[in-house]
């Protein structure tokens, strides 16, 4: 593997991403994930490469059938490669690349892959920083979210957690992610969408036949839907609002919470096809979540306390 053929794509907040450019057939349409750190926490201790994808292979893919999680594989790499990926990174990334690590995350590149198309033929439409469209020539769609929250909540709530926390941003508020847990409720969450969508005028989008396929796509994928509620509530009466509210230091954060936390932050992409009429539905974003995070969870969740019971005009009761 030669770092000349990989080039920075983007910068997250613990991995820094790069594409491929390439000959080699291995490589085409991927991208190189590896660990990064914050430069002014040079001594930050993070989960290596290969700690990520094993907690990703036994606590969350084995619930998933039908390839819904992104296909992801470990290669190894040198220090010495990722000393010169690193001399690549753009100053307003806020991460150095963990040059001590032997091991990388190789990827389809979403865009890339399941198109044939390269990122740069897509242009971005983005309905709120939650619901995002990604459009492209010959009818390709990609639609990218994240469902966050997807639970019961109690009885007395009004909202639930996801649609609270955009009331107190003050967010645009468009549907709410429990309809993604039923047929009808997905019906109802596409036809919202839609019309959100249908506001904007661009003629890359086939907006007679986009409706009915973007619907079909996600009732076909119902189950992934009931897998990502499955493994955020470990049991039945399991009630994250008091287990949150519960914490009293991050040693608390047991792994059943750090799982549904974990499931609550990942983003699902939505690839389409108007003039093919084919859909798929693919899952990333799966690294477990710190216990370090524990507190700033408790605190969020106090907040918002007071926004759940209350009733506000511009935005309907959830289920």
């Amino acid at each position: 593997m030669e770092s000349r053929n990989w080039i920075f794509l983007n910068c997250g907040l613990a991995n820094i991403v790069f594409k491929y450019i390439g000959s080699n057939i291995e490589f085409k349409n991927k991208i190189l994930r590896v660990r990064g750190f914050p430069r002014d926490k040079p001594n930050i201790d993070i989960p290596k490469t290969t700690e990520i994808y094993k907690y990703i292979n036994d606590k969350i893919s084995p619930f998933f059938q039908n390839d819904e999680i992104v296909d992801m594989q470990v290669v190894n790499i040198t220090t010495q490669f990722l000393i010169d990926l690193d001399s690549k990174l753009p100053n307003d990334c806020k991460l150095s690349i963990k040059t001590s690590e032997s091991n990388a995350i190789l990827m389809p590149n979403i865009f890339n892959f399941y198109t044939g198309l390269d990122h740069s033929d897509f242009h971005t439409l983005k309905l709120t920083k939650h619901f995002i469209f990604h459009i492209a020539p010959q009818g390709n769609i990609i639609f990218e979210f994240k469902p966050k929250w997807l639970y019961t909540p109690p009885d007395h709530h009004v909202y639930c957690r996801n649609c609270a926390l955009i009331i107190q941003r003050g967010e645009d508020h468009i549907a709410c992610n429990l309809n993604l847990l039923s047929q009808e409720g997905i019906k109802d969450w596409c036809k919202k969408i839609m019309k959100s969508l249908a506001k904007i005028n661009d003629p890359e989008i086939n907006y007679l036949s986009l409706p009915k396929l973007f619907e079909k796509t996600l009732n076909n994928n119902l189950n992934a839907f009931k897998t990502l509620y499955k493994l955020q509530n470990v049991s039945d009466d399991y009630d994250i609002h008091s287990e949150i509210r519960g914490l009293e230091s991050k040693e608390d954060a047991d792994e059943d919470l750090l799982l549904s936390m974990t499931i609550k932050d990942v983003s699902i992409f939505v690839i389409l096809n108007t003039q093919n009429d084919t859909g798929i539905l693919k899952i990333i974003d799966l690294d477990k979540k710190s216990n370090t995070k524990a507190m700033k969870w408790k605190k969020q969740e106090l907040e918002l306390s007071e926004i759940y019971d209350k009733k506000f005009d511009h935005v309907p009761k959830c289920l």
